[in-house]
């Protein structure tokens, strides 16, 4: 059974578990991803089954990691390390409507940096888009807003039942915006008033995450996400724009990518008829 929860209930739950810090960002947090032990990865990756398989046909490289994500409730600049060799440095960017919490954290990469040319060249194609189209000047805000976001990340809520292991979603968790002073004076009220209905939370609770966040000098798509049947845990990885039929025209490339997916889609053995349960943990 799925609970539902209000968005001021998930406030007052995220509130809860991650307290709110300072806008002041003296250094950037990090956004903490933990690896695995390969024989977990191994368990994690048959439970998961063919839609683990699926989401790595699209991968460069990847890797399963436990995550923190609470640096995301209590800061606005984070540094992010998918791999390695990569170290993302991103600020978060407020939603263009005013609001006390934002539906997704949505940042603009600050390190590496973008040229002042590559800026300049998006700045001219936005401002003839809208010159050939000025029906969009009514969505110019919005437009302009997206096209500098190169990292959005969506949060959800997972419950554990304790008898059975077994996870349900809650909903998707709305992240408040940082203030020197902290959630605002309606936001405390309207935490107090949801206490009580958030004991329906039953058993232990976990966030998970979802989103992407693009190199904007090297061009690379870094993907971080939970997985499907045990959301605890989550799979990074480099996008492979070559493996997606998607990012070819129409000609003989296109043909190609579709038959190595073909290909892939009927090396995969069949998926079970009822999928496993989600689980909160994998042992």
């Amino acid at each position: 059974m799925v609970i539902r929860l209000s968005t001021a209930v998930l406030l007052f739950v995220i509130l809860g578990i991650f307290p709110i810090a300072s806008s002041a960002e003296p250094e950037p947090a990090e956004l903490v991803l933990v690896d695995v032990d390969p024989q977990r990865v191994e368990r994690i990756r048959a439970y998961n089954g063919n839609e683990f398989e699926r989401t790595a046909y699209f991968a460069k490289r990847w890797r399963v990691v436990e995550i923190d994500p609470q640096v995301l409730f209590q800061h606005n600049v984070v540094r992010i390390r998918p791999f390695p060799d990569v170290d993302l440095v991103v600020r978060r960017r407020p939603g263009p409507v005013e609001r006390e919490a934002d539906p997704n954290w949505l940042g603009v990469v600050e390190s590496p940096a973008a040229s002042a040319h590559a800026r300049e060249r998006k700045a001219m194609e936005l401002d003839t888009l809208f010159e050939r189209h000025p029906g969009l000047r009514e969505q110019e805000q919005g437009i302009r807003h997206q096209s500098s976001v190169g990292a959005t990340f969506t949060m959800g809520l997972w419950s554990v039942d304790e008898a059975t292991g077994i996870a349900d979603g809650s909903g998707f968790v709305p992240i408040p915006r940082l203030t020197q002073a902290g959630p605002s004076r309606d936001m405390q009220t309207e935490q107090a008033s949801c206490a009580e209905p958030s004991h329906a939370v039953r058993g232990s609770t976990f966030i998970s995450l979802i989103g992407s966040v693009t190199d904007p000098v090297n061009r690379a798509r870094y993907v971080i996400e939970g997985l499907s049947r045990s959301p605890r845990y989550h799979i990074v990885y480099e996008f492979d724009s070559a493996a997606h039929v998607r990012g070819f025209p129409t000609g003989p490339e296109r043909d190609r990518a579709q038959q190595r997916v073909l290909e892939f889609q009927a090396s995969l053995p069949p998926d079970p008829p009822i999928p496993p349960p989600i689980r909160g943990e994998i042992e």
